[in-house]
C-alpha cells in the first residue's frame, strides 16, 4: 500500500512539473497570450488540488515495531509475573510544497503507545492484564523533500533515537507500575470470592 501511494505522489508530482514549469508556453507566436491564460487558469487549478491529493495520499499511519522492550517482574498470588512492555509507534506523513513556485517538504507526526503483556506460568499472555498505556508526549516535525522518499528506517526513527526510545519505554513502566499493582489486587480480590462461592 505504501509503495503504490508513494507511486501515485511521484506521477502527480510529475505531471504538475512537466505542465506548470514554464510559465510562458508559445512565446512569440500569434496566440501567445490565449496560451498563457489558458495555462495559467490550468496551473492554477492543479496548484489547487495537487496539495489536497497528495494529503489524502499519503497521511497514512506507518506503524514501527521498534525492538526495544522492557521486562519487569511481579509477584501476585505467591507466583512471580512476567510484564513485557513494548513500544508501538504510529507515524503519520503528509506530502506539501509540490506547487510550480514551492519546494516539497514531508510534515511528520509520530504517537507512541507502550504494550503492556503480562505473560502466565503457562507462558501464555493474561489477558486481563495486557493492555496499552500512554507511551509519552507525541512528536511531530518536517523533512525536506518528498515522502515517498523516506526509508522504514528512517520513517521509524521518527520517533526518536532507540536510546530514547527505551528511555520513554522505561518512564512508562515507572508510571504504570502502582494501576499494575491495583489491577493485580483487584484479580486476587475476584479470585477470592469466586473461590468462597464455590
Amino acid at each position: 500500500m505504501t509503495a503504490a501511494l508513494g507511486r501515485h505522489a511521484s506521477r502527480l508530482q510529475r505531471f504538475v512539473t512537466m505542465d506548470c514549469r514554464d510559465s510562458n508556453p508559445g512565446r512569440g507566436t500569434a496566440k501567445h497570450t490565449a496560451r498563457k491564460r489558458a495555462f495559467a487558469g490550468v496551473c492554477r487549478l492543479k496548484t489547487a488540488l495537487l496539495p489536497l491529493g497528495l494529503a489524502i495520499g499519503l497521511a497514512m499511519p506507518v506503524v514501527a515495531n521498534a525492538q526495544v522492550a522492557h521486562q519487569v517482574s511481579v509477584v501476585h498470588q505467591g507466583h512471580a509475573v512476567a510484564i513485557s512492555y513494548e513500544p508501538k509507534i504510529e507515524t503519520k506523513l503528509r506530502q506539501i510544497g509540490l506547487g510550480p513556485r514551492s519546494s516539497p517538504a514531508c510534515m511528520w507526526s509520530s504517537r507512541i503507545s507502550v504494550q503492556r503483556t503480562a505473560m502466565g506460568l503457562d507462558g501464555r499472555p493474561i489477558a486481563a492484564l495486557s493492555r496499552a498505556i500512554p507511551g509519552g508526549k507525541a512528536r511531530s516535525g518536517q523533512r525536506a523533500g518528498h515522502c515517498n522518499n523516506l526509508s522504514e528506517r528512517e520513517r521509524a526513527r521518527l520517533a526518536g533515537t532507540t536510546e530514547a526510545l527505551r528511555a520513554r519505554v522505561i518512564a512508562a513502566a515507572e508510571r504504570d507500575d502502582h494501576g499494575l499493582r491495583t489491577e493485580l489486587a483487584s484479580l486476587e480480590a475476584l479470585g477470592t470470592r469466586d473461590s468462597h462461592a464455590r
